[in-house]
């Protein structure tokens, strides 16, 4: 019994581990806000199920096709029944999870039978170690530690393999008495605490400290074609496309900031500004020259020379920019950032919009400073300064750029006009908004009488939503930007992304200039220098307002603390407090309210009633058929034919009376072993089958008479001694088999 079923173990032993080491990895990727307890034992159900499929034959196997089939279709129904939004899409780990036992079920089946899919499923695994070392995934020890088993399982299959040896040679009973003793040692290592100072590898580090900088000074050298930002787009982590389920994770110091002016908490350098989106991913697509930057730092002077106190609404900044390991053709400037006439020429770098770009990449070394604004966007000074800006005249422009250095063709007003007026043609792309959309923006805007005030009560709202780094992948319905903008407001969670484009396409509803912008958010917490890394990664919107310029909104939960100071006489009146949001009302359920929603209890008792019902219909099918079946198939054969099947039969009932034969006795050993325990009727029929096998009887009808009677006599003790064990082994057709 032991080695019969002991081998019918050798695929889950596989696949058990490796698909709760797969969701331990991958959880989001599935759908699951985290890998518990439940999501590991649905896998252990499916895999033991998935076994149960392969190793059991007739009706058995097609009664758990039925049984598994209808645990698959149930949640489907469940979703019919609550009618819940994205419920399919939200939900996919339901049908993902046997998915992936199913697959590593099938690897562990070829690791039974092909030897070279053993090898390859430990080059595997191995593969998969190297991969979380180096990249350095975040992953639990039990994932680890699992994946480590599975390799130490295929060696020691291996090796049972390679043994010469007497006795039992099947490797897969083998790894089977294995393999309790395997994850005993991976339960007594998870028992040992593990540091949190991971092992520091200082001469390893160092040795690939040197490479990769002569990787970096070669590709640098060489033109290469990757460009090292295309690889930190904040949040994305599916090209450049929003619908990503996380938020790309790196330590690796990208560049080093140093603050020459200026002491904000936190500090934002944009990389590059996008003026399209579609297909739900943004790009920048104007590629001329058009002195956007310094068109925009004469204008906002000009509205500040009016305005009186400068450093009320915006404060200078100036900063030291250096690339470490990191090789890239963008400049990374400050929100408002300062070009004067020479500038460009001193940066060796070309403007093409609102970006620049140096026309071969930069690498390792590279170094710049540059300058620039941030604004004072929180405060109610500031509204009031964009509310009541007064018309930029030529006056105006011409007594700024007189006293400054700017470029000849920005110094002609005309030349602005026409910048101004080309804005509405760049960067304002339609949208169309749904009913949902229009009543979010209704309620979030009264009161508002402009349109800086409309875009800042937007904000607010926007700002009231979560901030989540796995917000989970879009449903396939989401394919536009009123489609996101649904989704988004709906779910309200997202990453910084999900809050730039939304604030953007918002404003582009509006009839406003707007600009997805992405690069870094680094905080300096009164620090003059920092490392940025990867994970300083971000993303935000600009919008144009006229005779102000380019205002950076960034509405993204905890990311505008450097957007609010002190006037010169006033000291606390902030717009809005992202460390205490107050939600604005939407006509979108949060995800809270769903959670809370009552459960259609009569609707799922009815759906569980019917989900047995089918069963017991399928069952009663099932069992009727295969009895007809196997009376049908048993008619039709012959006496001699039949005989073996009564031998069957009646041995089968002997084993369920607790008297099975043992391997070493003869039948006649066997038959004087039990006639002690039974009635003389019940056992009858073993000389005939003696004489039967090993004589030449002249009349096979007797011997097949003899052995039918023999079954009805053990039918009738076996009912007699275990009468619920006999209705069992009768309904099941365990009788006639």
């Amino acid at each position: 019994m032991t080695e019969r079923y002991g081998r019918y173990l050798y695929e889950c032993v596989f696949a058990i581990p490796l698909s709760i080491a797969t969701l331990l990895l991958c959880y989001e990727d599935v759908g699951l806000e985290k890998a518990g307890f439940f999501p590991c034992a649905y896998a252990v159900l499916y895999c033991i199920a998935c076994a149960f499929l392969v190793y059991l034959k007739g009706k058995d196997r097609l009664l758990a096709a039925g049984l598994i089939t209808v645990f698959l279709v149930l949640p489907a129904a469940y979703g019919l029944i609550t009618d819940e939004k994205n419920y399919y899409d939200g939900h996919l780990y339901i049908w993902l999870i046997p998915a992936i036992c199913a697959g590593f079920f099938l690897a562990g089946l070829l690791c039974k039978h092909l030897r070279l899919f053993r090898y390859l499923a430990a080059i595997g695994v191995i593969a998969t170690l190297v991969a979380l070392l180096v990249l350095d995934f975040r992953v639990p020890k039990l994932c680890v530690m699992l994946f480590l088993s599975v390799l130490i399982l295929l060696i020691a299959d291996e090796t049972q393999t390679l043994w010469r040896k007497e006795g039992r040679t099947d490797h897969a009973l083998h790894l089977t008495f294995v393999a309790p003793f395997v994850f005993l040692w991976l339960l007594f290592c998870l028992m040992f605490p593990v540091s949190r100072k991971p092992y520091d590898w200082n001469i390893v580090k160092t040795l690939w400290n040197r490479i990769n900088d002569l990787s970096i000074s070669f590709s640098q050298w060489s033109g290469g074609k990757k460009d090292d930002f295309s690889s930190y787009l904040p949040g994305f982590s599916e090209g450049s496309k929003v619908g990503g389920g996380r938020v790309n994770d790196s330590s690796k110091v990208l560049l080093q900031v140093e603050s020459i002016m200026g002491n904000a908490p936190s500090l934002r350098l944009a990389g590059e500004a996008c003026d399209t989106f579609d297909d739900l991913e943004w790009s920048a697509t104007i590629r001329d020259n058009t002195r956007e930057l310094e068109f925009d730092a004469i204008e906002t002077r000009c509205a500040l020379e009016k305005a009186g106190s400068f450093s009320d609404y915006m404060q200078s900044v100036e900063v030291r920019v250096t690339y470490r390991k990191f090789s890239s053709r963008h400049l990374f400037v400050p929100d408002k950032v300062i070009i004067r006439g020479t500038s460009l020429a001193a940066l060796g770098a070309d403007e093409q919009g609102r970006n620049l770009l140096y026309a071969k990449k930069k690498g390792l070394n590279n170094q710049y400073v540059v300058s620039g604004y941030r604004v004072n966007l929180l405060h109610s000074a500031f509204s009031e300064l964009v509310n009541h800006a007064e018309p930029i005249t030529a006056d105006d422009w011409k007594t700024v750029t007189q006293r400054s250095d700017v470029s000849a063709y920005a110094a002609d007003y005309k030349n602005f006009l026409a910048y101004r007026e080309s804005l509405k043609t760049l960067y304002v792309k339609p949208v169309t908004l749904s009913n949902g959309a229009k009543d979010f923006v209704t309620q979030a805007t009264e009161g508002a009488e402009t349109p800086f005030d409309r875009m800042l009560m937007i904000g607010k709202a926007l700002n009231s939503f979560d901030y989540s780094t796995s917000p989970g992948r879009f449903p396939s319905s989401v394919k536009d930007a009123s489609t996101f903008l649904d989704h988004f407001l709906a779910s309200r969670r997202g990453y910084c992304t999900h809050f730039a484009t939304a604030m953007v396409l918002f404003a582009w509803s509006e009839g406003l200039p707007a600009r997805y912008v992405h690069g870094f958010s680094i905080p300096l917490n009164g620090n003059p220098a920092a490392a940025v890394d990867g994970n300083m990664a971000h993303a935000w919107c600009e919008i144009y307002f006229e005779n102000i310029g380019w205002i950076p909104f960034d509405i993204t939960p905890g990311f505008n603390n450097d957007a609010y100071w002190a006037t010169s006489g006033e000291r606390n009146d902030r717009i809005w407090d992202s460390d205490d949001p107050k939600p604005t009302p939407s006509p979108f359920t949060p995800p809270e309210e769903e959670k809370n929603a009552p459960v259609p209890v009569l609707k799922i008792l009815i759906l569980v009633l019917i989900a047995i019902g089918f069963l017991f219909v399928f069952t009663v099918i099932v069992l009727l058929s295969d009895r007809a079946i196997t009376l049908r198939r048993f008619s039709r054969l012959s006496d001699a034919e039949r005989i073996p099947v009564w031998n069957r039969r009646n041995r089968r009932i002997l084993s369920y009376l607790g008297l099975p034969m043992r391997k070493e006795e003869t039948l006649t050993d066997y038959r004087n072993r039990i006639i002690t325990s039974l009635p003389d009727k019940t056992v009858a029929w073993i000389p005939s089958y003696e004489e039967f096998l090993y004589g030449s009887p002249s009349d096979i009808a007797k011997i097949e008479e003899s052995m039918k009677a023999g079954n009805k006599a053990l039918i009738k003790e076996f009912r007699k001694r275990h009468p619920k064990k006999y209705r069992l082994c009768a309904l099941g057709n365990r009788l006639i088999r």
